[in-house]
């Protein structure tokens, strides 16, 4: 009798004792956009993160922020990487579910007889427990699982795109933002020098030695400069909070932070950049692509799955046992759907369809990366001959100041020529800014084709990049 009592007690065990609990995480939108709006360049973790990934500071908080820095910083920190990683961690998921195997089913019955004729200490109860376990045929599970494994393998691609994805916009709006920095302080070097030379123009006219006319052009410069400045800084504040979003951080965490444009002046010429080499390495490389790859192998696992679907499932069952007015009777069976009526053609058919869009789109993006890369070769060509021509310029016109210098100490030139002359030098160091500006944006370009980069200075995501936060209110390591 105890013996009977504890077997239901041991089934019920069996079917809970593996089940997962359920724990509530409620999303609170203040306390949420609280965290973001805290988040500073000076945070532990943030620290750690950049130790483990070879650039540990020597100051805490840091004193000069790279290039390199902020795009780590940027992959820990930016929320929206953080969506692909809960993808991925989908996938992964997925493997499970697909290496499930399908549960057993048991039900009882019970039943009465009332009109049989047995001794009065025989129950006319009739109890029974039926069974009914599924056996899978063909490898179908083998097959989903692979499938799964290929569809995991896609995503984890497809995170290193979304890292690769944050970086280029770091290293995009970082330049911008270089840009803008040198193009204001450029402009107050304008505007100190035109200052100098309306003074002088002034003063000739006082002396009569010049007309209205030449002061009031004088001015006119000066002041279009000054407007100049004030949309030059407007634009370099924009270019701050750009950054700051590209990063992941709110636009007070820039504030105070010193930005080092050191590993920004040099650019690849393109003897280190062999084109076939490029397109070469991009064709078999590119996270896009390897994506796809992974994504057209889990189709043929699809195609296999629905080939195998044309196989029947094994049912054992009904079956199990029964005790009848004193009797203990054991029964099995079997049960196997006959595919007579369709042979599972048309998920076949569908799976043949998709194999071959997958297959049709692996295609179609290999030829627009062809297309990227040639494109991407021409543009960056015709950034380094301008930026070429701009050192030129540049390098001649020092030389010239350095004769107008020479000769104003031998009083040959008055102070008029030598502030037209700073003038005109501060004129080409400006074109050779916007022509290095120009190069460094085509070798982005370049580095988007191929998703990866081409200088030793470029920081490349790192293989398993952390989320700052986890729904389940722990931190991934």
């Amino acid at each position: 009798m105890i013996r009977q009592r504890l077997v239901p007690i041991l089934l019920l065990v069996s079917l809970t004792g593996g089940c997962a609990s359920y724990h509530p995480h409620p999303l609170n939108p203040s306390e949420n956009a609280h965290l973001l709006e805290s988040r500073r360049l000076d945070d532990q973790g943030l620290r750690l993160f950049l130790e483990r990934h070879g650039r540990s500071p020597r100051h805490w908080p840091k004193r000069r922020w790279s290039l390199s820095d902020l795009t780590l910083a940027a992959l820990y920190e930016n929320p929206e990487f953080a969506v692909q990683h809960t993808t991925v961690a989908l996938a992964r998921a997925g493997i499970t579910t697909a290496g499930q195997r399908p549960n057993p089913v048991i039900s009882s019955f019970a039943a009465l007889n009332s009109i049989v004729i047995a001794p009065e200490e025989t129950s006319p109860w009739a109890l029974g427990l039926l069974f009914d376990v599924p056996f899978e045929t063909a490898g179908k599970r083998g097959i989903r699982l692979q499938r799964a494994r290929d569809l995991a393998v896609a995503e984890k691609f497809l995170l290193g795109q979304a890292a690769w994805n944050v970086c280029s916009l770091v290293r995009r709006r970082f330049l911008t933002y270089v840009r803008q920095v040198r193009e204001t302080e450029s402009l107050e070097r304008e505007i100190e020098l035109r200052r100098r030379v309306f003074a002088l123009w002034h003063l000739r006219h006082l002396e009569g030695e010049s007309s209205e006319m030449d002061e009031n052009s004088a001015r006119l410069l000066l002041e279009h400069a000054r407007l100049s400045l004030n949309a030059s800084r407007e634009a370099e504040s924009a270019s701050r909070v750009s950054l700051a979003q590209a990063v992941g951080v709110p636009e007070k965490a820039l504030k105070g932070v010193r930005l080092s444009f050191d590993d920004l002046e040099t650019v690849p010429s393109l003897d280190r950049l062999p084109a076939p080499s490029v397109q070469r390495a991009a064709l078999v490389n590119r996270l896009d692509l390897r994506a796809a790859l992974a994504q057209y192998a889990a189709s043929e696992e699809s195609l296999r799955l629905e080939v195998a679907n044309q196989y029947p499932n094994l049912y054992l069952g009904p079956g199990g046992y029964s005790f009848d007015q004193g009797d203990n009777m054991w029964s099995v069976g079997f049960s196997l759907p006959l595919p007579i009526l369709n042979q599972n053609q048309g998920p076949i058919k569908e799976a043949r369809a998709r194999r071959k869009r997958a297959f049709a789109r692996f295609a179609a993006l290999q030829f627009q990366v062809i297309g990227q890369i040639e494109a991407a070769l021409i543009h960056y060509r015709g950034a380094l001959r301008s930026l070429e021509t701009t050192r030129r310029i540049l390098a001649r016109q020092k030389k010239f100041q350095i004769q107008v210098e020479r000769s104003l100490r031998a009083g040959e030139i008055g102070p008029m020529t030598l502030m037209n002359g700073k003038l005109a030098l501060l004129v080409a160091e400006r074109e050779r800014l916007i022509a290095l500006s120009g190069a460094q944006r085509s070798l982005e370009s370049l580095e988007d084709a191929v998703q990866s980069p081409l200088l030793e200075t470029s920081a490349a995501a790192p293989e398993n990049p952390p989320r700052r936060h986890d729904p389940d209110g722990s931190h991934q390591k």
